[in-house]
């Protein structure tokens, strides 16, 4: 009798392990993540959108929102600061609802719907250049999964080859979850609301009265010259092409801050929002 007992506890453990390794494995865990640089998955876009200011993880009704009214439409979120330097109270974002991709037709009625639900008309054109990673977007559990893989190893990326990559970007396809961040026409995706300023470049230090250039910022301009010829090699870009970097704004979540991003407790699902 004792033996029967515990071949059906040992048998009952082996059921919940592979149990819980399949949704493991079903919720992306074990998925691989590959970054690159090159064209993104979308073209250009016709977007209604809310803009949000705040902690990044009180976004979700936005989401919610969005597929109560449309939700047949792709969801398409940018997140233009690094909570490690900006309040949260301060921080901002955009969800929005993908209208038109391309050269396709915008639906009116959904438009409309949109739009009288205070919903704003935004486009983003073409981008050439951009670091892009994907994940798969199984349920709700996939998005806090993809948060934690996806953004250190963005994160990695461009910290070594030196690039200046902003906004954040997701991209909701049905089974899959697009994480860019544009390396040209940045500007591009800011939305009125969020007022994009350049940083100004500044100039380097020169030693001396003939105003040369120090040793230290000879070294930091040919380390900068090789990340950038490193990186158009790997795009396929060639040497007489420029790849347009503008140096990105000191909240913009890039570099050492990408992995920072303060949204543990949120998730997009569309019927879903989580208290903080």
């Amino acid at each position: 009798m004792d033996d029967v007992i515990v071949l059906g506890i040992v048998g009952l453990l082996v059921a919940l392990s592979l149990t819980l390794l399949s949704l493991l494995w079903y919720s992306g865990v074990f998925a691989s993540i590959d970054v690159g640089t090159g064209k993104p998955p979308f073209g250009k876009l016709k977007l209604a959108y809310k803009f949000a200011t705040g902690p990044y993880k009180d976004t979700g009704p936005l989401f919610t929102e969005l597929q109560l009214l449309a939700p047949d439409l792709k969801i398409f979120a940018i997140y233009y600061d690094d909570p490690k330097t900006v309040e949260h109270s301060k921080l901002r974002s955009m969800v929005a609802g993908v209208l038109a991709e391309g050269d396709s037709k915008v639906d009116k009625d959904v438009e409309k719907k949109l739009l009288d639900k205070g919903f704003k008309s935004f486009e983003i054109p073409s981008v050439d250049f951009a670091v892009h990673a994907k994940f798969p977007y199984a349920w709700d559990l996939s998005c806090y999964i993809a948060i934690m893989r996806v953004y250190p190893k963005l994160d990695n990326y461009i910290t070594e080859r030196q690039l200046s990559a902003h906004p954040a970007v997701e991209f909701y396809d049905p089974d899959i979850i697009h994480f860019v961040m544009p390396l040209s026409k940045q500007e591009a995706f800011y939305v009125p609301e969020a007022s994009y300023t350049e940083e100004p470049t500044e100039e380097p230090e020169t030693d001396g009265e003939n105003g040369e250039q120090s040793q230290d910022d000879k070294g930091l301009s040919k380390s900068q010259s090789s990340a950038d010829e490193k990186t158009r090699n790997e795009s396929g870009e060639d040497s007489s092409s420029s790849l347009k970097r503008l140096r990105h704004p000191s909240n913009a979540p890039t570099l050492y801050h990408v992995k920072q991003l303060d949204r543990t407790f949120f998730s997009p699902s569309p019927l879903r929002s989580l208290s903080p």
